[in-house]
């Protein structure tokens, strides 16, 4: 059997890629966002 150690390395790395990427947008979005009036609308 043989082990192919960058391919088990690319799996959490490209995992944690994914994650940075789909979190930018929200992140980007909470920036922008006025936080009194998200404390008001709460």
């Amino acid at each position: 059997m043989v082990i192919l150690w960058g391919r088990i390395a690319m799996a959490p790395t490209g995992a944690a890629l994914v994650g940075v990427v789909a979190g930018l947008w929200p992140a980007r979005r909470a920036a922008r966002l006025n936080v009194l009036t998200a404390l008001k609308a709460d």
